[in-house]
């Protein structure tokens, strides 16, 4: 009972140190720091997983501290460069320091660099500008002013090498061998009570039992069925692996439920979602099931509304061995309020997790400018199962192409250009009307269907109505829409893009849109002359950059071309194999193949 009552206390030490650190820390799982321990820096301190800082440890500088690092008591990390004592006219102590933003420092990002499995004994002092290599030792007491190479042991004033960690010839490459295929993680209760389970015998030839597969479990409010696919061929190749993949979901909320875009897949586990409203939006908790609580790895949705994700995070601190990764846009690029108090939360969530599955390079991009560590970021190019679209595609039969072109007043070898999404303001349908408007007036043969619904429907068609050119078709699915994409000769979207760009993408489309729409993380994947237009929000700029196309036959060539190839780099295969890979690297490559058995000791 003692031992868990002091497990809490230091678990709530280390929660307390790193909130007062937030807006200069990151660090992965299993963090340990002890009693009286300061941390501070100009710019910022990156920490790895598993690292120990010990008591009365004094960091005051930019600094990284790779995996499995010990840090002993009374270990200080000291600024080269704090204050500027050569400054003519300042005396000392006012000297310029090193954190002024009166006076900037060219020496604010000089930082120490402390790599995997370095031991820093008790009272070493380290300086900024100084690597300390791979497994190193650095002995009690030491000052370290230059570089120590990797499993080197350093000691003295100034620190100089006196001996080396591994003697053996190949010791090394067994020992990163075994800690990158074993488990290790925190207990606060104490050393007897940590994971430390290295992937095969230890050198005292012992055995224990063996160490099962990675568990990882990924939480989704509710299932899209977008996504069926995605999740069964994650499942197969996670599987192939030697990974348990397990998936959580529940049901959408009463005002999400009216867009029946949910699905379902027998292999998943099923949870009740309980919902509640709160000043006109939607507050979600989702339980997970208690048989999935020591997961390896929890992947949940980057949603400040689900309120079952905040005690997960807060899991970190704690000293479990559970990691959490975070899978979303990084921010909403649909917010009303982007500076907003939701937004500016979301912001600072952002860097409270282990892992980041991004959706896009643009994505990565936001996590990377708010500290977010790149290596700890995996890009999935987010994606859409494209082959039933395709087997759509190639099944479209010249009888129904013939219907649409008499319903649509559609002469042979006639531009057709088409929308296809939801009908909602953001989607800047005003645009596409004017716009519609100068194209046909320049290319009296061009036609306009617009495929979609939504709560602007009604709108649209009355603008519509007019034309005997342009047409609102309704939501078409499958093989009908499939026909449309088959007989046009443009995209025509200008408001807001997302996953429907890879639609364009596979008919060989260019997609035109505009530059300030409020766009998903997918408009990344839209390059301008490349393989579709990003132009102005002027409505005759936008027409003029699709009538200039039109009558260009190379260059249209050309933009086909561009689109057809982007099609082959976002796919679903590809989101697959990069979600898998994020999974091995956030688990440190722990896995354990179909054919071969782990073993644990100690």
């Amino acid at each position: 009972m003692m031992s868990r009552l002091l497990a809490g206390l230091r678990r709530t030490r280390t929660a307390i140190t790193v909130f007062r650190a937030r807006s200069f820390l990151s660090h992965g799982p299993g963090l340990h720091i002890g009693r009286n321990a300061t941390l501070w820096a100009p710019d910022r301190i990156t920490i790895g997983s598993n690292v120990y800082i010990g008591k009365d440890v004094n960091i005051e500088c930019n600094c990284e501290i790779g995996d499995f690092v010990l840090i002993a008591n009374r270990v200080a990390f000291v600024g080269r460069h704090d204050h500027d004592f050569r400054a003519v006219g300042f005396p000392v102590r006012y000297a310029p320091w090193i954190g002024s933003a009166r006076l900037p420092s060219p020496w604010r990002q000089e930082r120490v660099t402390i790599e995997p499995d370095a031991w820093l004994g008790y009272g070493a002092i380290v300086l900024t500008g100084v690597r300390i290599g791979k497994g190193a030792i650095v002995a009690a007491g030491s000052v370290v002013t230059r570089d120590v190479a990797p499993y080197s042991i350093v000691g003295g004033s100034p620190a100089r090498e006196i001996g080396r960690r591994f003697a053996a010839a190949g010791d090394v490459e067994r020992h990163e061998t075994l800690i990158r295929n074993g488990r290790f993680a925190l207990s606060e209760r104490g050393y007897d009570h940590c994971t430390i389970s290295p992937a095969a015998v230890l050198h005292h030839g012992e055995r224990g039992n063996p160490v099962p597969s990675p568990k990882v479990t990924i939480l989704q409010h509710r299932l899209l069925h977008y996504r069926l696919g995605f999740f069964e061929k994650l499942r197969a190749e996670c599987e192939r692996r030697g990974i348990e993949l397990r998936l959580v979901h529940g049901q959408p909320s009463p005002q999400e439920s009216q867009k029946k875009d949910t699905g379902s897949i027998s292999w998943a586990d099923r949870v009740r979602n309980r919902w509640v409203t709160v000043l006109g939006r939607d507050l979600l908790w989702q339980p997970l099931p208690r048989e999935l609580r020591d997961s390896d790895l929890i992947v949940i949705m980057q949603e400040n509304r689900i309120l079952s994700n905040y005690p997960l995070m807060l899991r970190r601190y704690c000293g479990t061995r559970t990691r959490i990764a975070y899978w979303g846009h990084g921010r909403n690029f649909q917010s009303d309020a982007p500076t907003g108090l939701r937004e500016r939360w979301k912001r600072m969530l952002l860097t409270q997790v282990d892992w980041w599955f991004a959706y896009t390079g643009l994505t990565r991009k936001i996590l990377v400018e708010s500290g977010f560590p790149a290596e700890r970021i995996t890009c999935l190019n987010n994606a859409i199962d494209s082959d039933g679209f395709l087997a759509d595609f190639a099944g479209v039969s010249t009888g129904m192409l013939e219907a649409i072109r008499r319903d649509l007043d559609l002469a042979p070898d006639a531009p057709l250009g088409i929308y296809c999404g939801s009908l909602y303001p953001d989607k800047r349908l005003d645009t596409l009307a004017t716009a519609a408007e100068r194209i046909h007036a320049a290319i009296p043969t061009f036609r306009l269907a617009v495929i979609g619904d939504g709560p602007s429907r009604s709108g649209l068609e009355a603008r519509l109505a007019r034309h005997d050119w342009a047409r609102c078709v309704g939501a078409k699915r499958g093989i009908e829409k499939a026909a449309y994409f088959k007989l046009a000769k443009v995209v025509l979207s200008p408001g807001a893009v997302g996953l429907h760009v890879l639609d364009a993408f596979c008919a060989a489309l260019p997609m035109f849109t505009t530059a300030t729409a409020r766009h998903g993380p997918e408009i990344e994947y839209l390059e301008n002359g490349a393989n579709g237009f990003v132009v102005s929000d002027d409505p005759a700029a936008y027409a003029d950059a699709v009538i200039g196309l039109l009558q260009d036959g190379e260059r249209y060539a050309a933009l086909c071309a561009g689109a057809a190839a982007a099609s082959h780099r976002y796919t679903l295969d590809h989101m697959v194999d990069n979600f898998v890979q994020g999974i091995l690297a956030s688990l440190g490559g722990r896995r354990r193949p179909a054919d071969t058995t782990r073993h644990a000791s100690l």
